[in-house]
């Protein structure tokens, strides 16, 4: 599903983001919202039409508490991303031949040149979910760069799709009114997708994607730890009485585990980016969080 902004969100947007917003019209209007929040109590309800003598057609919610209000219509106006407007503003530098593939959810961008390779570039969205014929179109594309919105809807496309994802919210800025992609750090993460790409003369690749690969290795490998260690907790209980812990993996364990160093593993536990990552490795410390743990944190958020 499209993101959708309603105008309680875009009125606390600065002016130059909303100029921004219009100059590459990155959003479209769509149908009013249905509902409202009353002014007095913030409650929601489902907003009526009712046409004046004239034939002009208000909207009005009826609060139980605090009485009939007009809705102003411009309460009601919503608007939604314009996919293929914010793609060509972002990927206006390349060979572009935008076509949406499964529709909402995949677009097949154009081709880049990054890393001294020419490779097709892809947009995804959401998580894998249910999207089966997304992910079926990742895995026959495997050589493809694709692109995701957010870190962790990238992770969960990587897992399922096996393809390079790369996190638009780490490599995307804007920079005099216009969206930018850092090269530099998306040609990082091609190198340490494809060791054997040919890397540009002036460029000096840094390893980011390296590090945040190993943290979407850390972070599924303790997921599973966690899932292992909630189910030997209920099992110990059953039999003694007493819950137990399964004794959390060291990172030198990790890290023969997930054929990385353990300076790896350090490192990728202290990265800012990793928060979802230390949250897993505290908690498996603590065998009541473990024995309540439902599944990872980032499930079912849409991007």
């Amino acid at each position: 599903m499209t993101p959708v902004f309603q105008a309680s969100e875009t009125i606390r947007w600065k002016s130059d983001d909303w100029a921004f917003v219009e100059q590459h019209k990155l959003l479209r209007e769509i149908e009013p919202a249905g509902s409202a929040n009353c002014s007095d109590c913030s409650r929601r309800y489902e907003v009526e039409y009712i046409s004046d003598r004239a034939g002009n057609r208000n909207g009005y919610i009826n609060c139980g508490d605090c009485g009939l209000e007009r809705v102003d219509p411009d309460r009601l106006k919503q608007w939604e991303i314009d996919t293929n407007a914010m793609l060509r503003a972002l990927f206006g530098g390349l060979k572009l031949s935008l076509e949406e593939q499964v529709p909402d959810y995949l677009w097949k961008v154009g081709r880049a040149n990054w890393a001294g390779s020419s490779r097709r570039v892809w947009f995804v969205r959401s998580f894998p979910g249910h999207h089966r014929d997304a992910v079926e179109i990742l895995k026959r594309n495997k050589k493809a760069i694709v692109f995701a919105p957010t870190q962790s809807g990238s992770t969960q496309w990587h897992e399922v799709a096996g393809s390079l994802v790369v996190p638009l919210d780490r490599v995307a800025s804007t920079k005099a009114a216009k969206l930018v992609l850092n090269v530099e750090e998306i040609e990082g993460w091609v190198k340490d997708a494809w060791p054997t790409s040919k890397g540009s003369k002036n460029a000096t690749p840094k390893r980011r994607g390296s590090r945040l690969n190993s943290i979407a290795k850390l972070r599924k490998a303790l997921i599973e730890h966690v899932f292992n260690a909630r189910e030997h907790a209920y099992s110990t209980k059953e039999i003694t009485g007493t819950p137990r812990l399964l004794p959390r993996p060291q990172q030198k364990e990790l890290a023969k585990q997930l054929d990385m160093t353990t300076s790896d593993v350090n490192r990728a536990l202290k990265d800012d980016d990793a928060v979802e990552l230390r949250i897993y490795w505290e908690l498996a410390l603590d065998v009541d969080q473990v024995m309540s743990f439902a599944g990872p944190i980032t499930r079912g958020r849409k991007t």
